[in-house]
């Protein structure tokens, strides 16, 4: 079986530390511009988790039981094929492909990163904002096919496993910067109060009747 025409190949375009390393320089920029008023209200250390609570750092969860599945049709020439298929000069030949539709919940930039212990599987999907798309095919009829049904179904429950095995990879590999990424924030908050409270000591220094 072979996946075919699918636009997004998963997990493929940067590694977890660049991802990461991203991320934390647009968290660390944003805290430089908090004002004095929020800077002496917030407690450092409960901005600092609220802050990554909500910077995507929520690895997707696919929701497998709420899968929906179709059948569409692709109409190829002859070279659009396979390898080593026969085929007629001039002559369109009639596919289907088996469509499966997983939810998930979670951030879908996770399925453009990988892992630093990753061996690429060329595994691809449609991917959209909150669901993936896995388009798979014999370049023949589904329909009618038990044999060709269930080779597909096979086909797409190793996907699902190795989709969900490099979220767990990309999981466990974030979760050895998080912590360093808390220290940053509150160090990078402790440093605009300072700033601030150096302004405005320096602001009222230079009034001569105070």
């Amino acid at each position: 079986m072979h996946n075919f025409l699918l636009p997004t190949q998963l997990f493929n375009e940067k590694k977890v530390e660049v991802f990461f390393n991203e991320k934390q320089k647009r968290i660390i920029e944003d805290t430089k511009s908090y004002s004095e008023a929020l800077i002496n209200e917030i407690d450092f250390d409960v901005e600092a988790e609220n802050i990554l609570e909500h910077s995507g750092f929520n690895t997707p969860k696919l929701i497998k039981e709420k899968t929906t599945t179709g059948i569409s049709t692709l109409i190829l020439s002859g070279d659009q094929l396979p390898p080593g298929t026969p085929f007629q000069y001039g002559k369109k030949y009639e596919v289907e492909v088996a469509d499966y539709r997983v939810p998930f919940v979670g951030n879908a930039e996770y399925f453009k990163i990988y892992p630093d212990k990753f061996n690429n599987t060329n595994l691809s999907s449609v991917l959209n904002k909150n669901s993936l798309v896995f388009k798979l095919t014999d370049y023949g009829k589904i329909s009618g096919n038990d044999l060709v049904i269930e080779s597909l179904r096979q086909e797409f429950l190793l996907n699902i496993e190795t989709t969900e095995r490099i979220l767990s990879q990309i999981e466990e590999e974030l979760s050895f910067y998080l912590p360093s990424l808390k220290i940053g924030i509150i160090e990078s908050l402790k440093n605009r109060k300072q700033l601030l409270d150096s302004k405005k000591d320096s602001i009222n220094k230079l009034n001569p009747f105070k």
